[in-house]
Formats: C-alpha cells, sequence, structure tokens
C-alpha cells in the first residue's frame, strides 16, 4: 500500500522519482529525498517499511539483486540511485573497494551529494566545507529572521 497524501496514493515509482535530481556533471542521479544517517537514501513503502533507494532503483531498472550479494556504487556517491553507477557484489568485495582505505581518501561529495571539486572551502577551524550547502543554511537562516522565528 502506498502512503497516503491527503485522500490520494501515489504510486511507488512517482514518489521515487519525485526525490531524484540527476547532476550532469558525473551522471549521478542524487536521492534528495530522506536518508538513514550514512548518507544511502531510504523510502517508505508502507505505514513502517523501509527501502534503500539505491536497491529500489537496481531492482526496477536491472533486476532482482542476486541473493547474499550487496549493491556498490562505483561512482563513490552513496546518493546516487543511477543504476547504471551501481554493481552488485559480495560483502568482501564491497568492503575491500570501500573500506579502511576509503576512509584514507578524500571524501569526493558532501553529506547532499554535492561535488567538492566545485563548492569546497576550508573553515576557520580547518574542516572542510561545501559553499552550496552553506548558501542554504544561510538562506533559511535569513527566511527564518525576516519572518520573526529566531
Amino acid at each position: 500500500m502506498a502512503p497516503r497524501v491527503g485522500h490520494i496514493f501515489k504510486p511507488l515509482m512517482q514518489r521515487f522519482w519525485e526525490k531524484v535530481s540527476p547532476e550532469p556533471n558525473t551522471g549521478c542521479w542524487l536521492w534528495i529525498g530522506a536518508t538513514n544517517g550514512c548518507g544511502y537514501g531510504r523510502l517508505a513503502i508502507g505505514r513502517s517499511d523501509r527501502v534503500y533507494a539505491h536497491r529500489l532503483s537496481y531492482e526496477r531498472h536491472v533486476g532482482v539483486i542476486p541473493a547474499g550479494m550487496q549493491i556498490d556504487h562505483l561512482c563513490r556517491n552513496p546518493l546516487c540511485v543511477n543504476p547504471r553507477h551501481l554493481e552488485p557484489v559480495s560483502n568482501r568485495e564491497n568492503t575491500r573497494r570501500g573500506g579502511v582505505s576509503a576512509l584514507r581518501e578524500p571524501r569526493l561529495f558532501c553529506s547532499r551529494g554535492h561535488a567538492f571539486a566545485d563548492h569546497e572551502y576550508i573553515d576557520t577551524k580547518g574542516y572542510r566545507q561545501c559553499r552550496k550547502c552553506q548558501s542554504i543554511r544561510q538562506a533559511a537562516y535569513h527566511r527564518r529572521r525576516n519572518n520573526g522565528v529566531h
């Protein structure tokens, strides 16, 4: 059963596409909906069930994920749901590709999926930040301030 919006039910794939934003430079389809806190998109499929957006995309566009396999993001962006950037691999291979070695490599994208190459700056404390996300935060702050909400 699809989640209810007023008295209208939206099909699952319609809700999926409403939360996808293509990124022209990388070919990624960025998930702009809810995430699980680790950067992977989540989508409700009922009152309490949730699915990972990238797994749903793979299954709907490519086919069934083989038993015991995980979906690896070839683009290294966990918000990407483009099935061309997804590959089923074993747990061991997924860990090898993105485990400890990935922690030593600098991240390519911020938590919202913006490429650091285009939007990066270092703040006063020496941390990498995303200019685009900072602009979004500042705009929200000014909207709240102008509306009398502090």
